[in-house]
């Protein structure tokens, strides 16, 4: 099937959804139709490491969703400021990759996206949670008197009550990709439990947890494939473009328009420890 040749109910708004089953069917349609226990009041959150992964690795999916309604929030956890192509432009590009996030997402149809502001390549240093400084110097982000990558996922998790979380995969080659893939993992499971209570209620639901793939192949193959047509491509396309600031942008856009209008998205297997699930390993009789 071709980016042109839309299925079902996602025909008209430019796109179409296929998800592929353990036996080997795949369903096509609209997002309500394809995705699991869809809900009138759709809630998807996206952990973004940078400001430019969801554009790569999720405009398609982005713009779809835009379409079709469903809220999005989308938090940037770094601030950006490795993505210097020039030494005088080193003090300016915090600034300057702000500036390019709002029009990228604006092209995208996203209006709820932050930054989290953690220093860029630096994740390592915020792992967990501890309390904040006082004095309120050196800490990218707080809520409560807390900081930490946990911190802010566990809050921003409680406050928004999403339905569906987007990270990137584990495998992308970037450090900021994986520890933040680590620590929503773990903040999935505070935000569900009575611990911090600061932060908000538990979640009463775990949220259904996926991953999008930026520069490298998913550990497992993906179950979702999203493909368009022409305008929601460019969309996608204007969008990454927007990052002018980054010298690879023109590199990576070249790969992505030989690959055409189509994303992947894995199901991320989450879910908690549960004894029984082992139990039929050791039920046959003893020798």
């Amino acid at each position: 099937m071709t980016g042109d040749k839309m299925t079902e109910n996602g025909a008209e708004k430019g796109y179409s959804l296929a998800r592929r089953f353990p036996d080997g069917a795949v369903r096509r349609g609209s997002l309500s139709r394809v995705m699991e226990e869809w809900t009138d009041e759709e809630r998807w959150l996206f952990f973004s490491p940078h400001d430019d992964d969801l554009a790569i690795g999720g405009g398609l999916l982005m713009a779809a969703a835009a379409a079709e309604g469903v809220s999005q929030r989308a938090r940037i956890v770094t601030d950006g400021r490795m993505g210097y192509t020039s030494v005088t432009g080193a003090d300016e590009i915090v600034r300057v990759r702000q500036e390019e996030t709002a029009a990228s997402f604006r092209i995208l149809g996203v209006s709820d996206y932050a930054w989290y502001g953690y220093p860029d390549s630096q994740l390592h240093l915020h792992l967990g949670r501890r309390a904040a400084d006082r004095a309120g110097q050196g800490d990218p982000h707080s809520v409560a008197g807390f900081c930490g990558l946990q911190n802010s996922f566990t809050a921003e998790l409680r406050s928004f009550r999403p339905n569906r979380v987007f990270i990137m995969s584990s495998a992308d080659y970037h450090p900021d990709h994986k520890l933040v893939h680590q620590e929503v993992l773990i903040s999935l499971f505070h935000a569900g439990g009575d611990i911090w209570p600061e932060l908000g209620p538990p979640l009463e639901e775990t949220p259904r947890v996926y991953e999008i793939a930026a520069y490298c192949p998913f550990v497992e193959d993906p179950d979702l494939e999203i493909r368009t047509g022409a305008s929601l491509f460019e969309k996608k396309i204007a969008s990454i473009e927007a990052f002018a600031s980054q010298a690879q942008i023109a590199h990576l856009v070249e790969g992505l328009r030989r690959g055409g209008p189509v994303e992947y998205v894995r199901t991320f297997p989450f879910t908690f420890y549960d004894s029984r699930r082992y139990e039929k390993l050791f039920s046959s009789e003893e020798r």
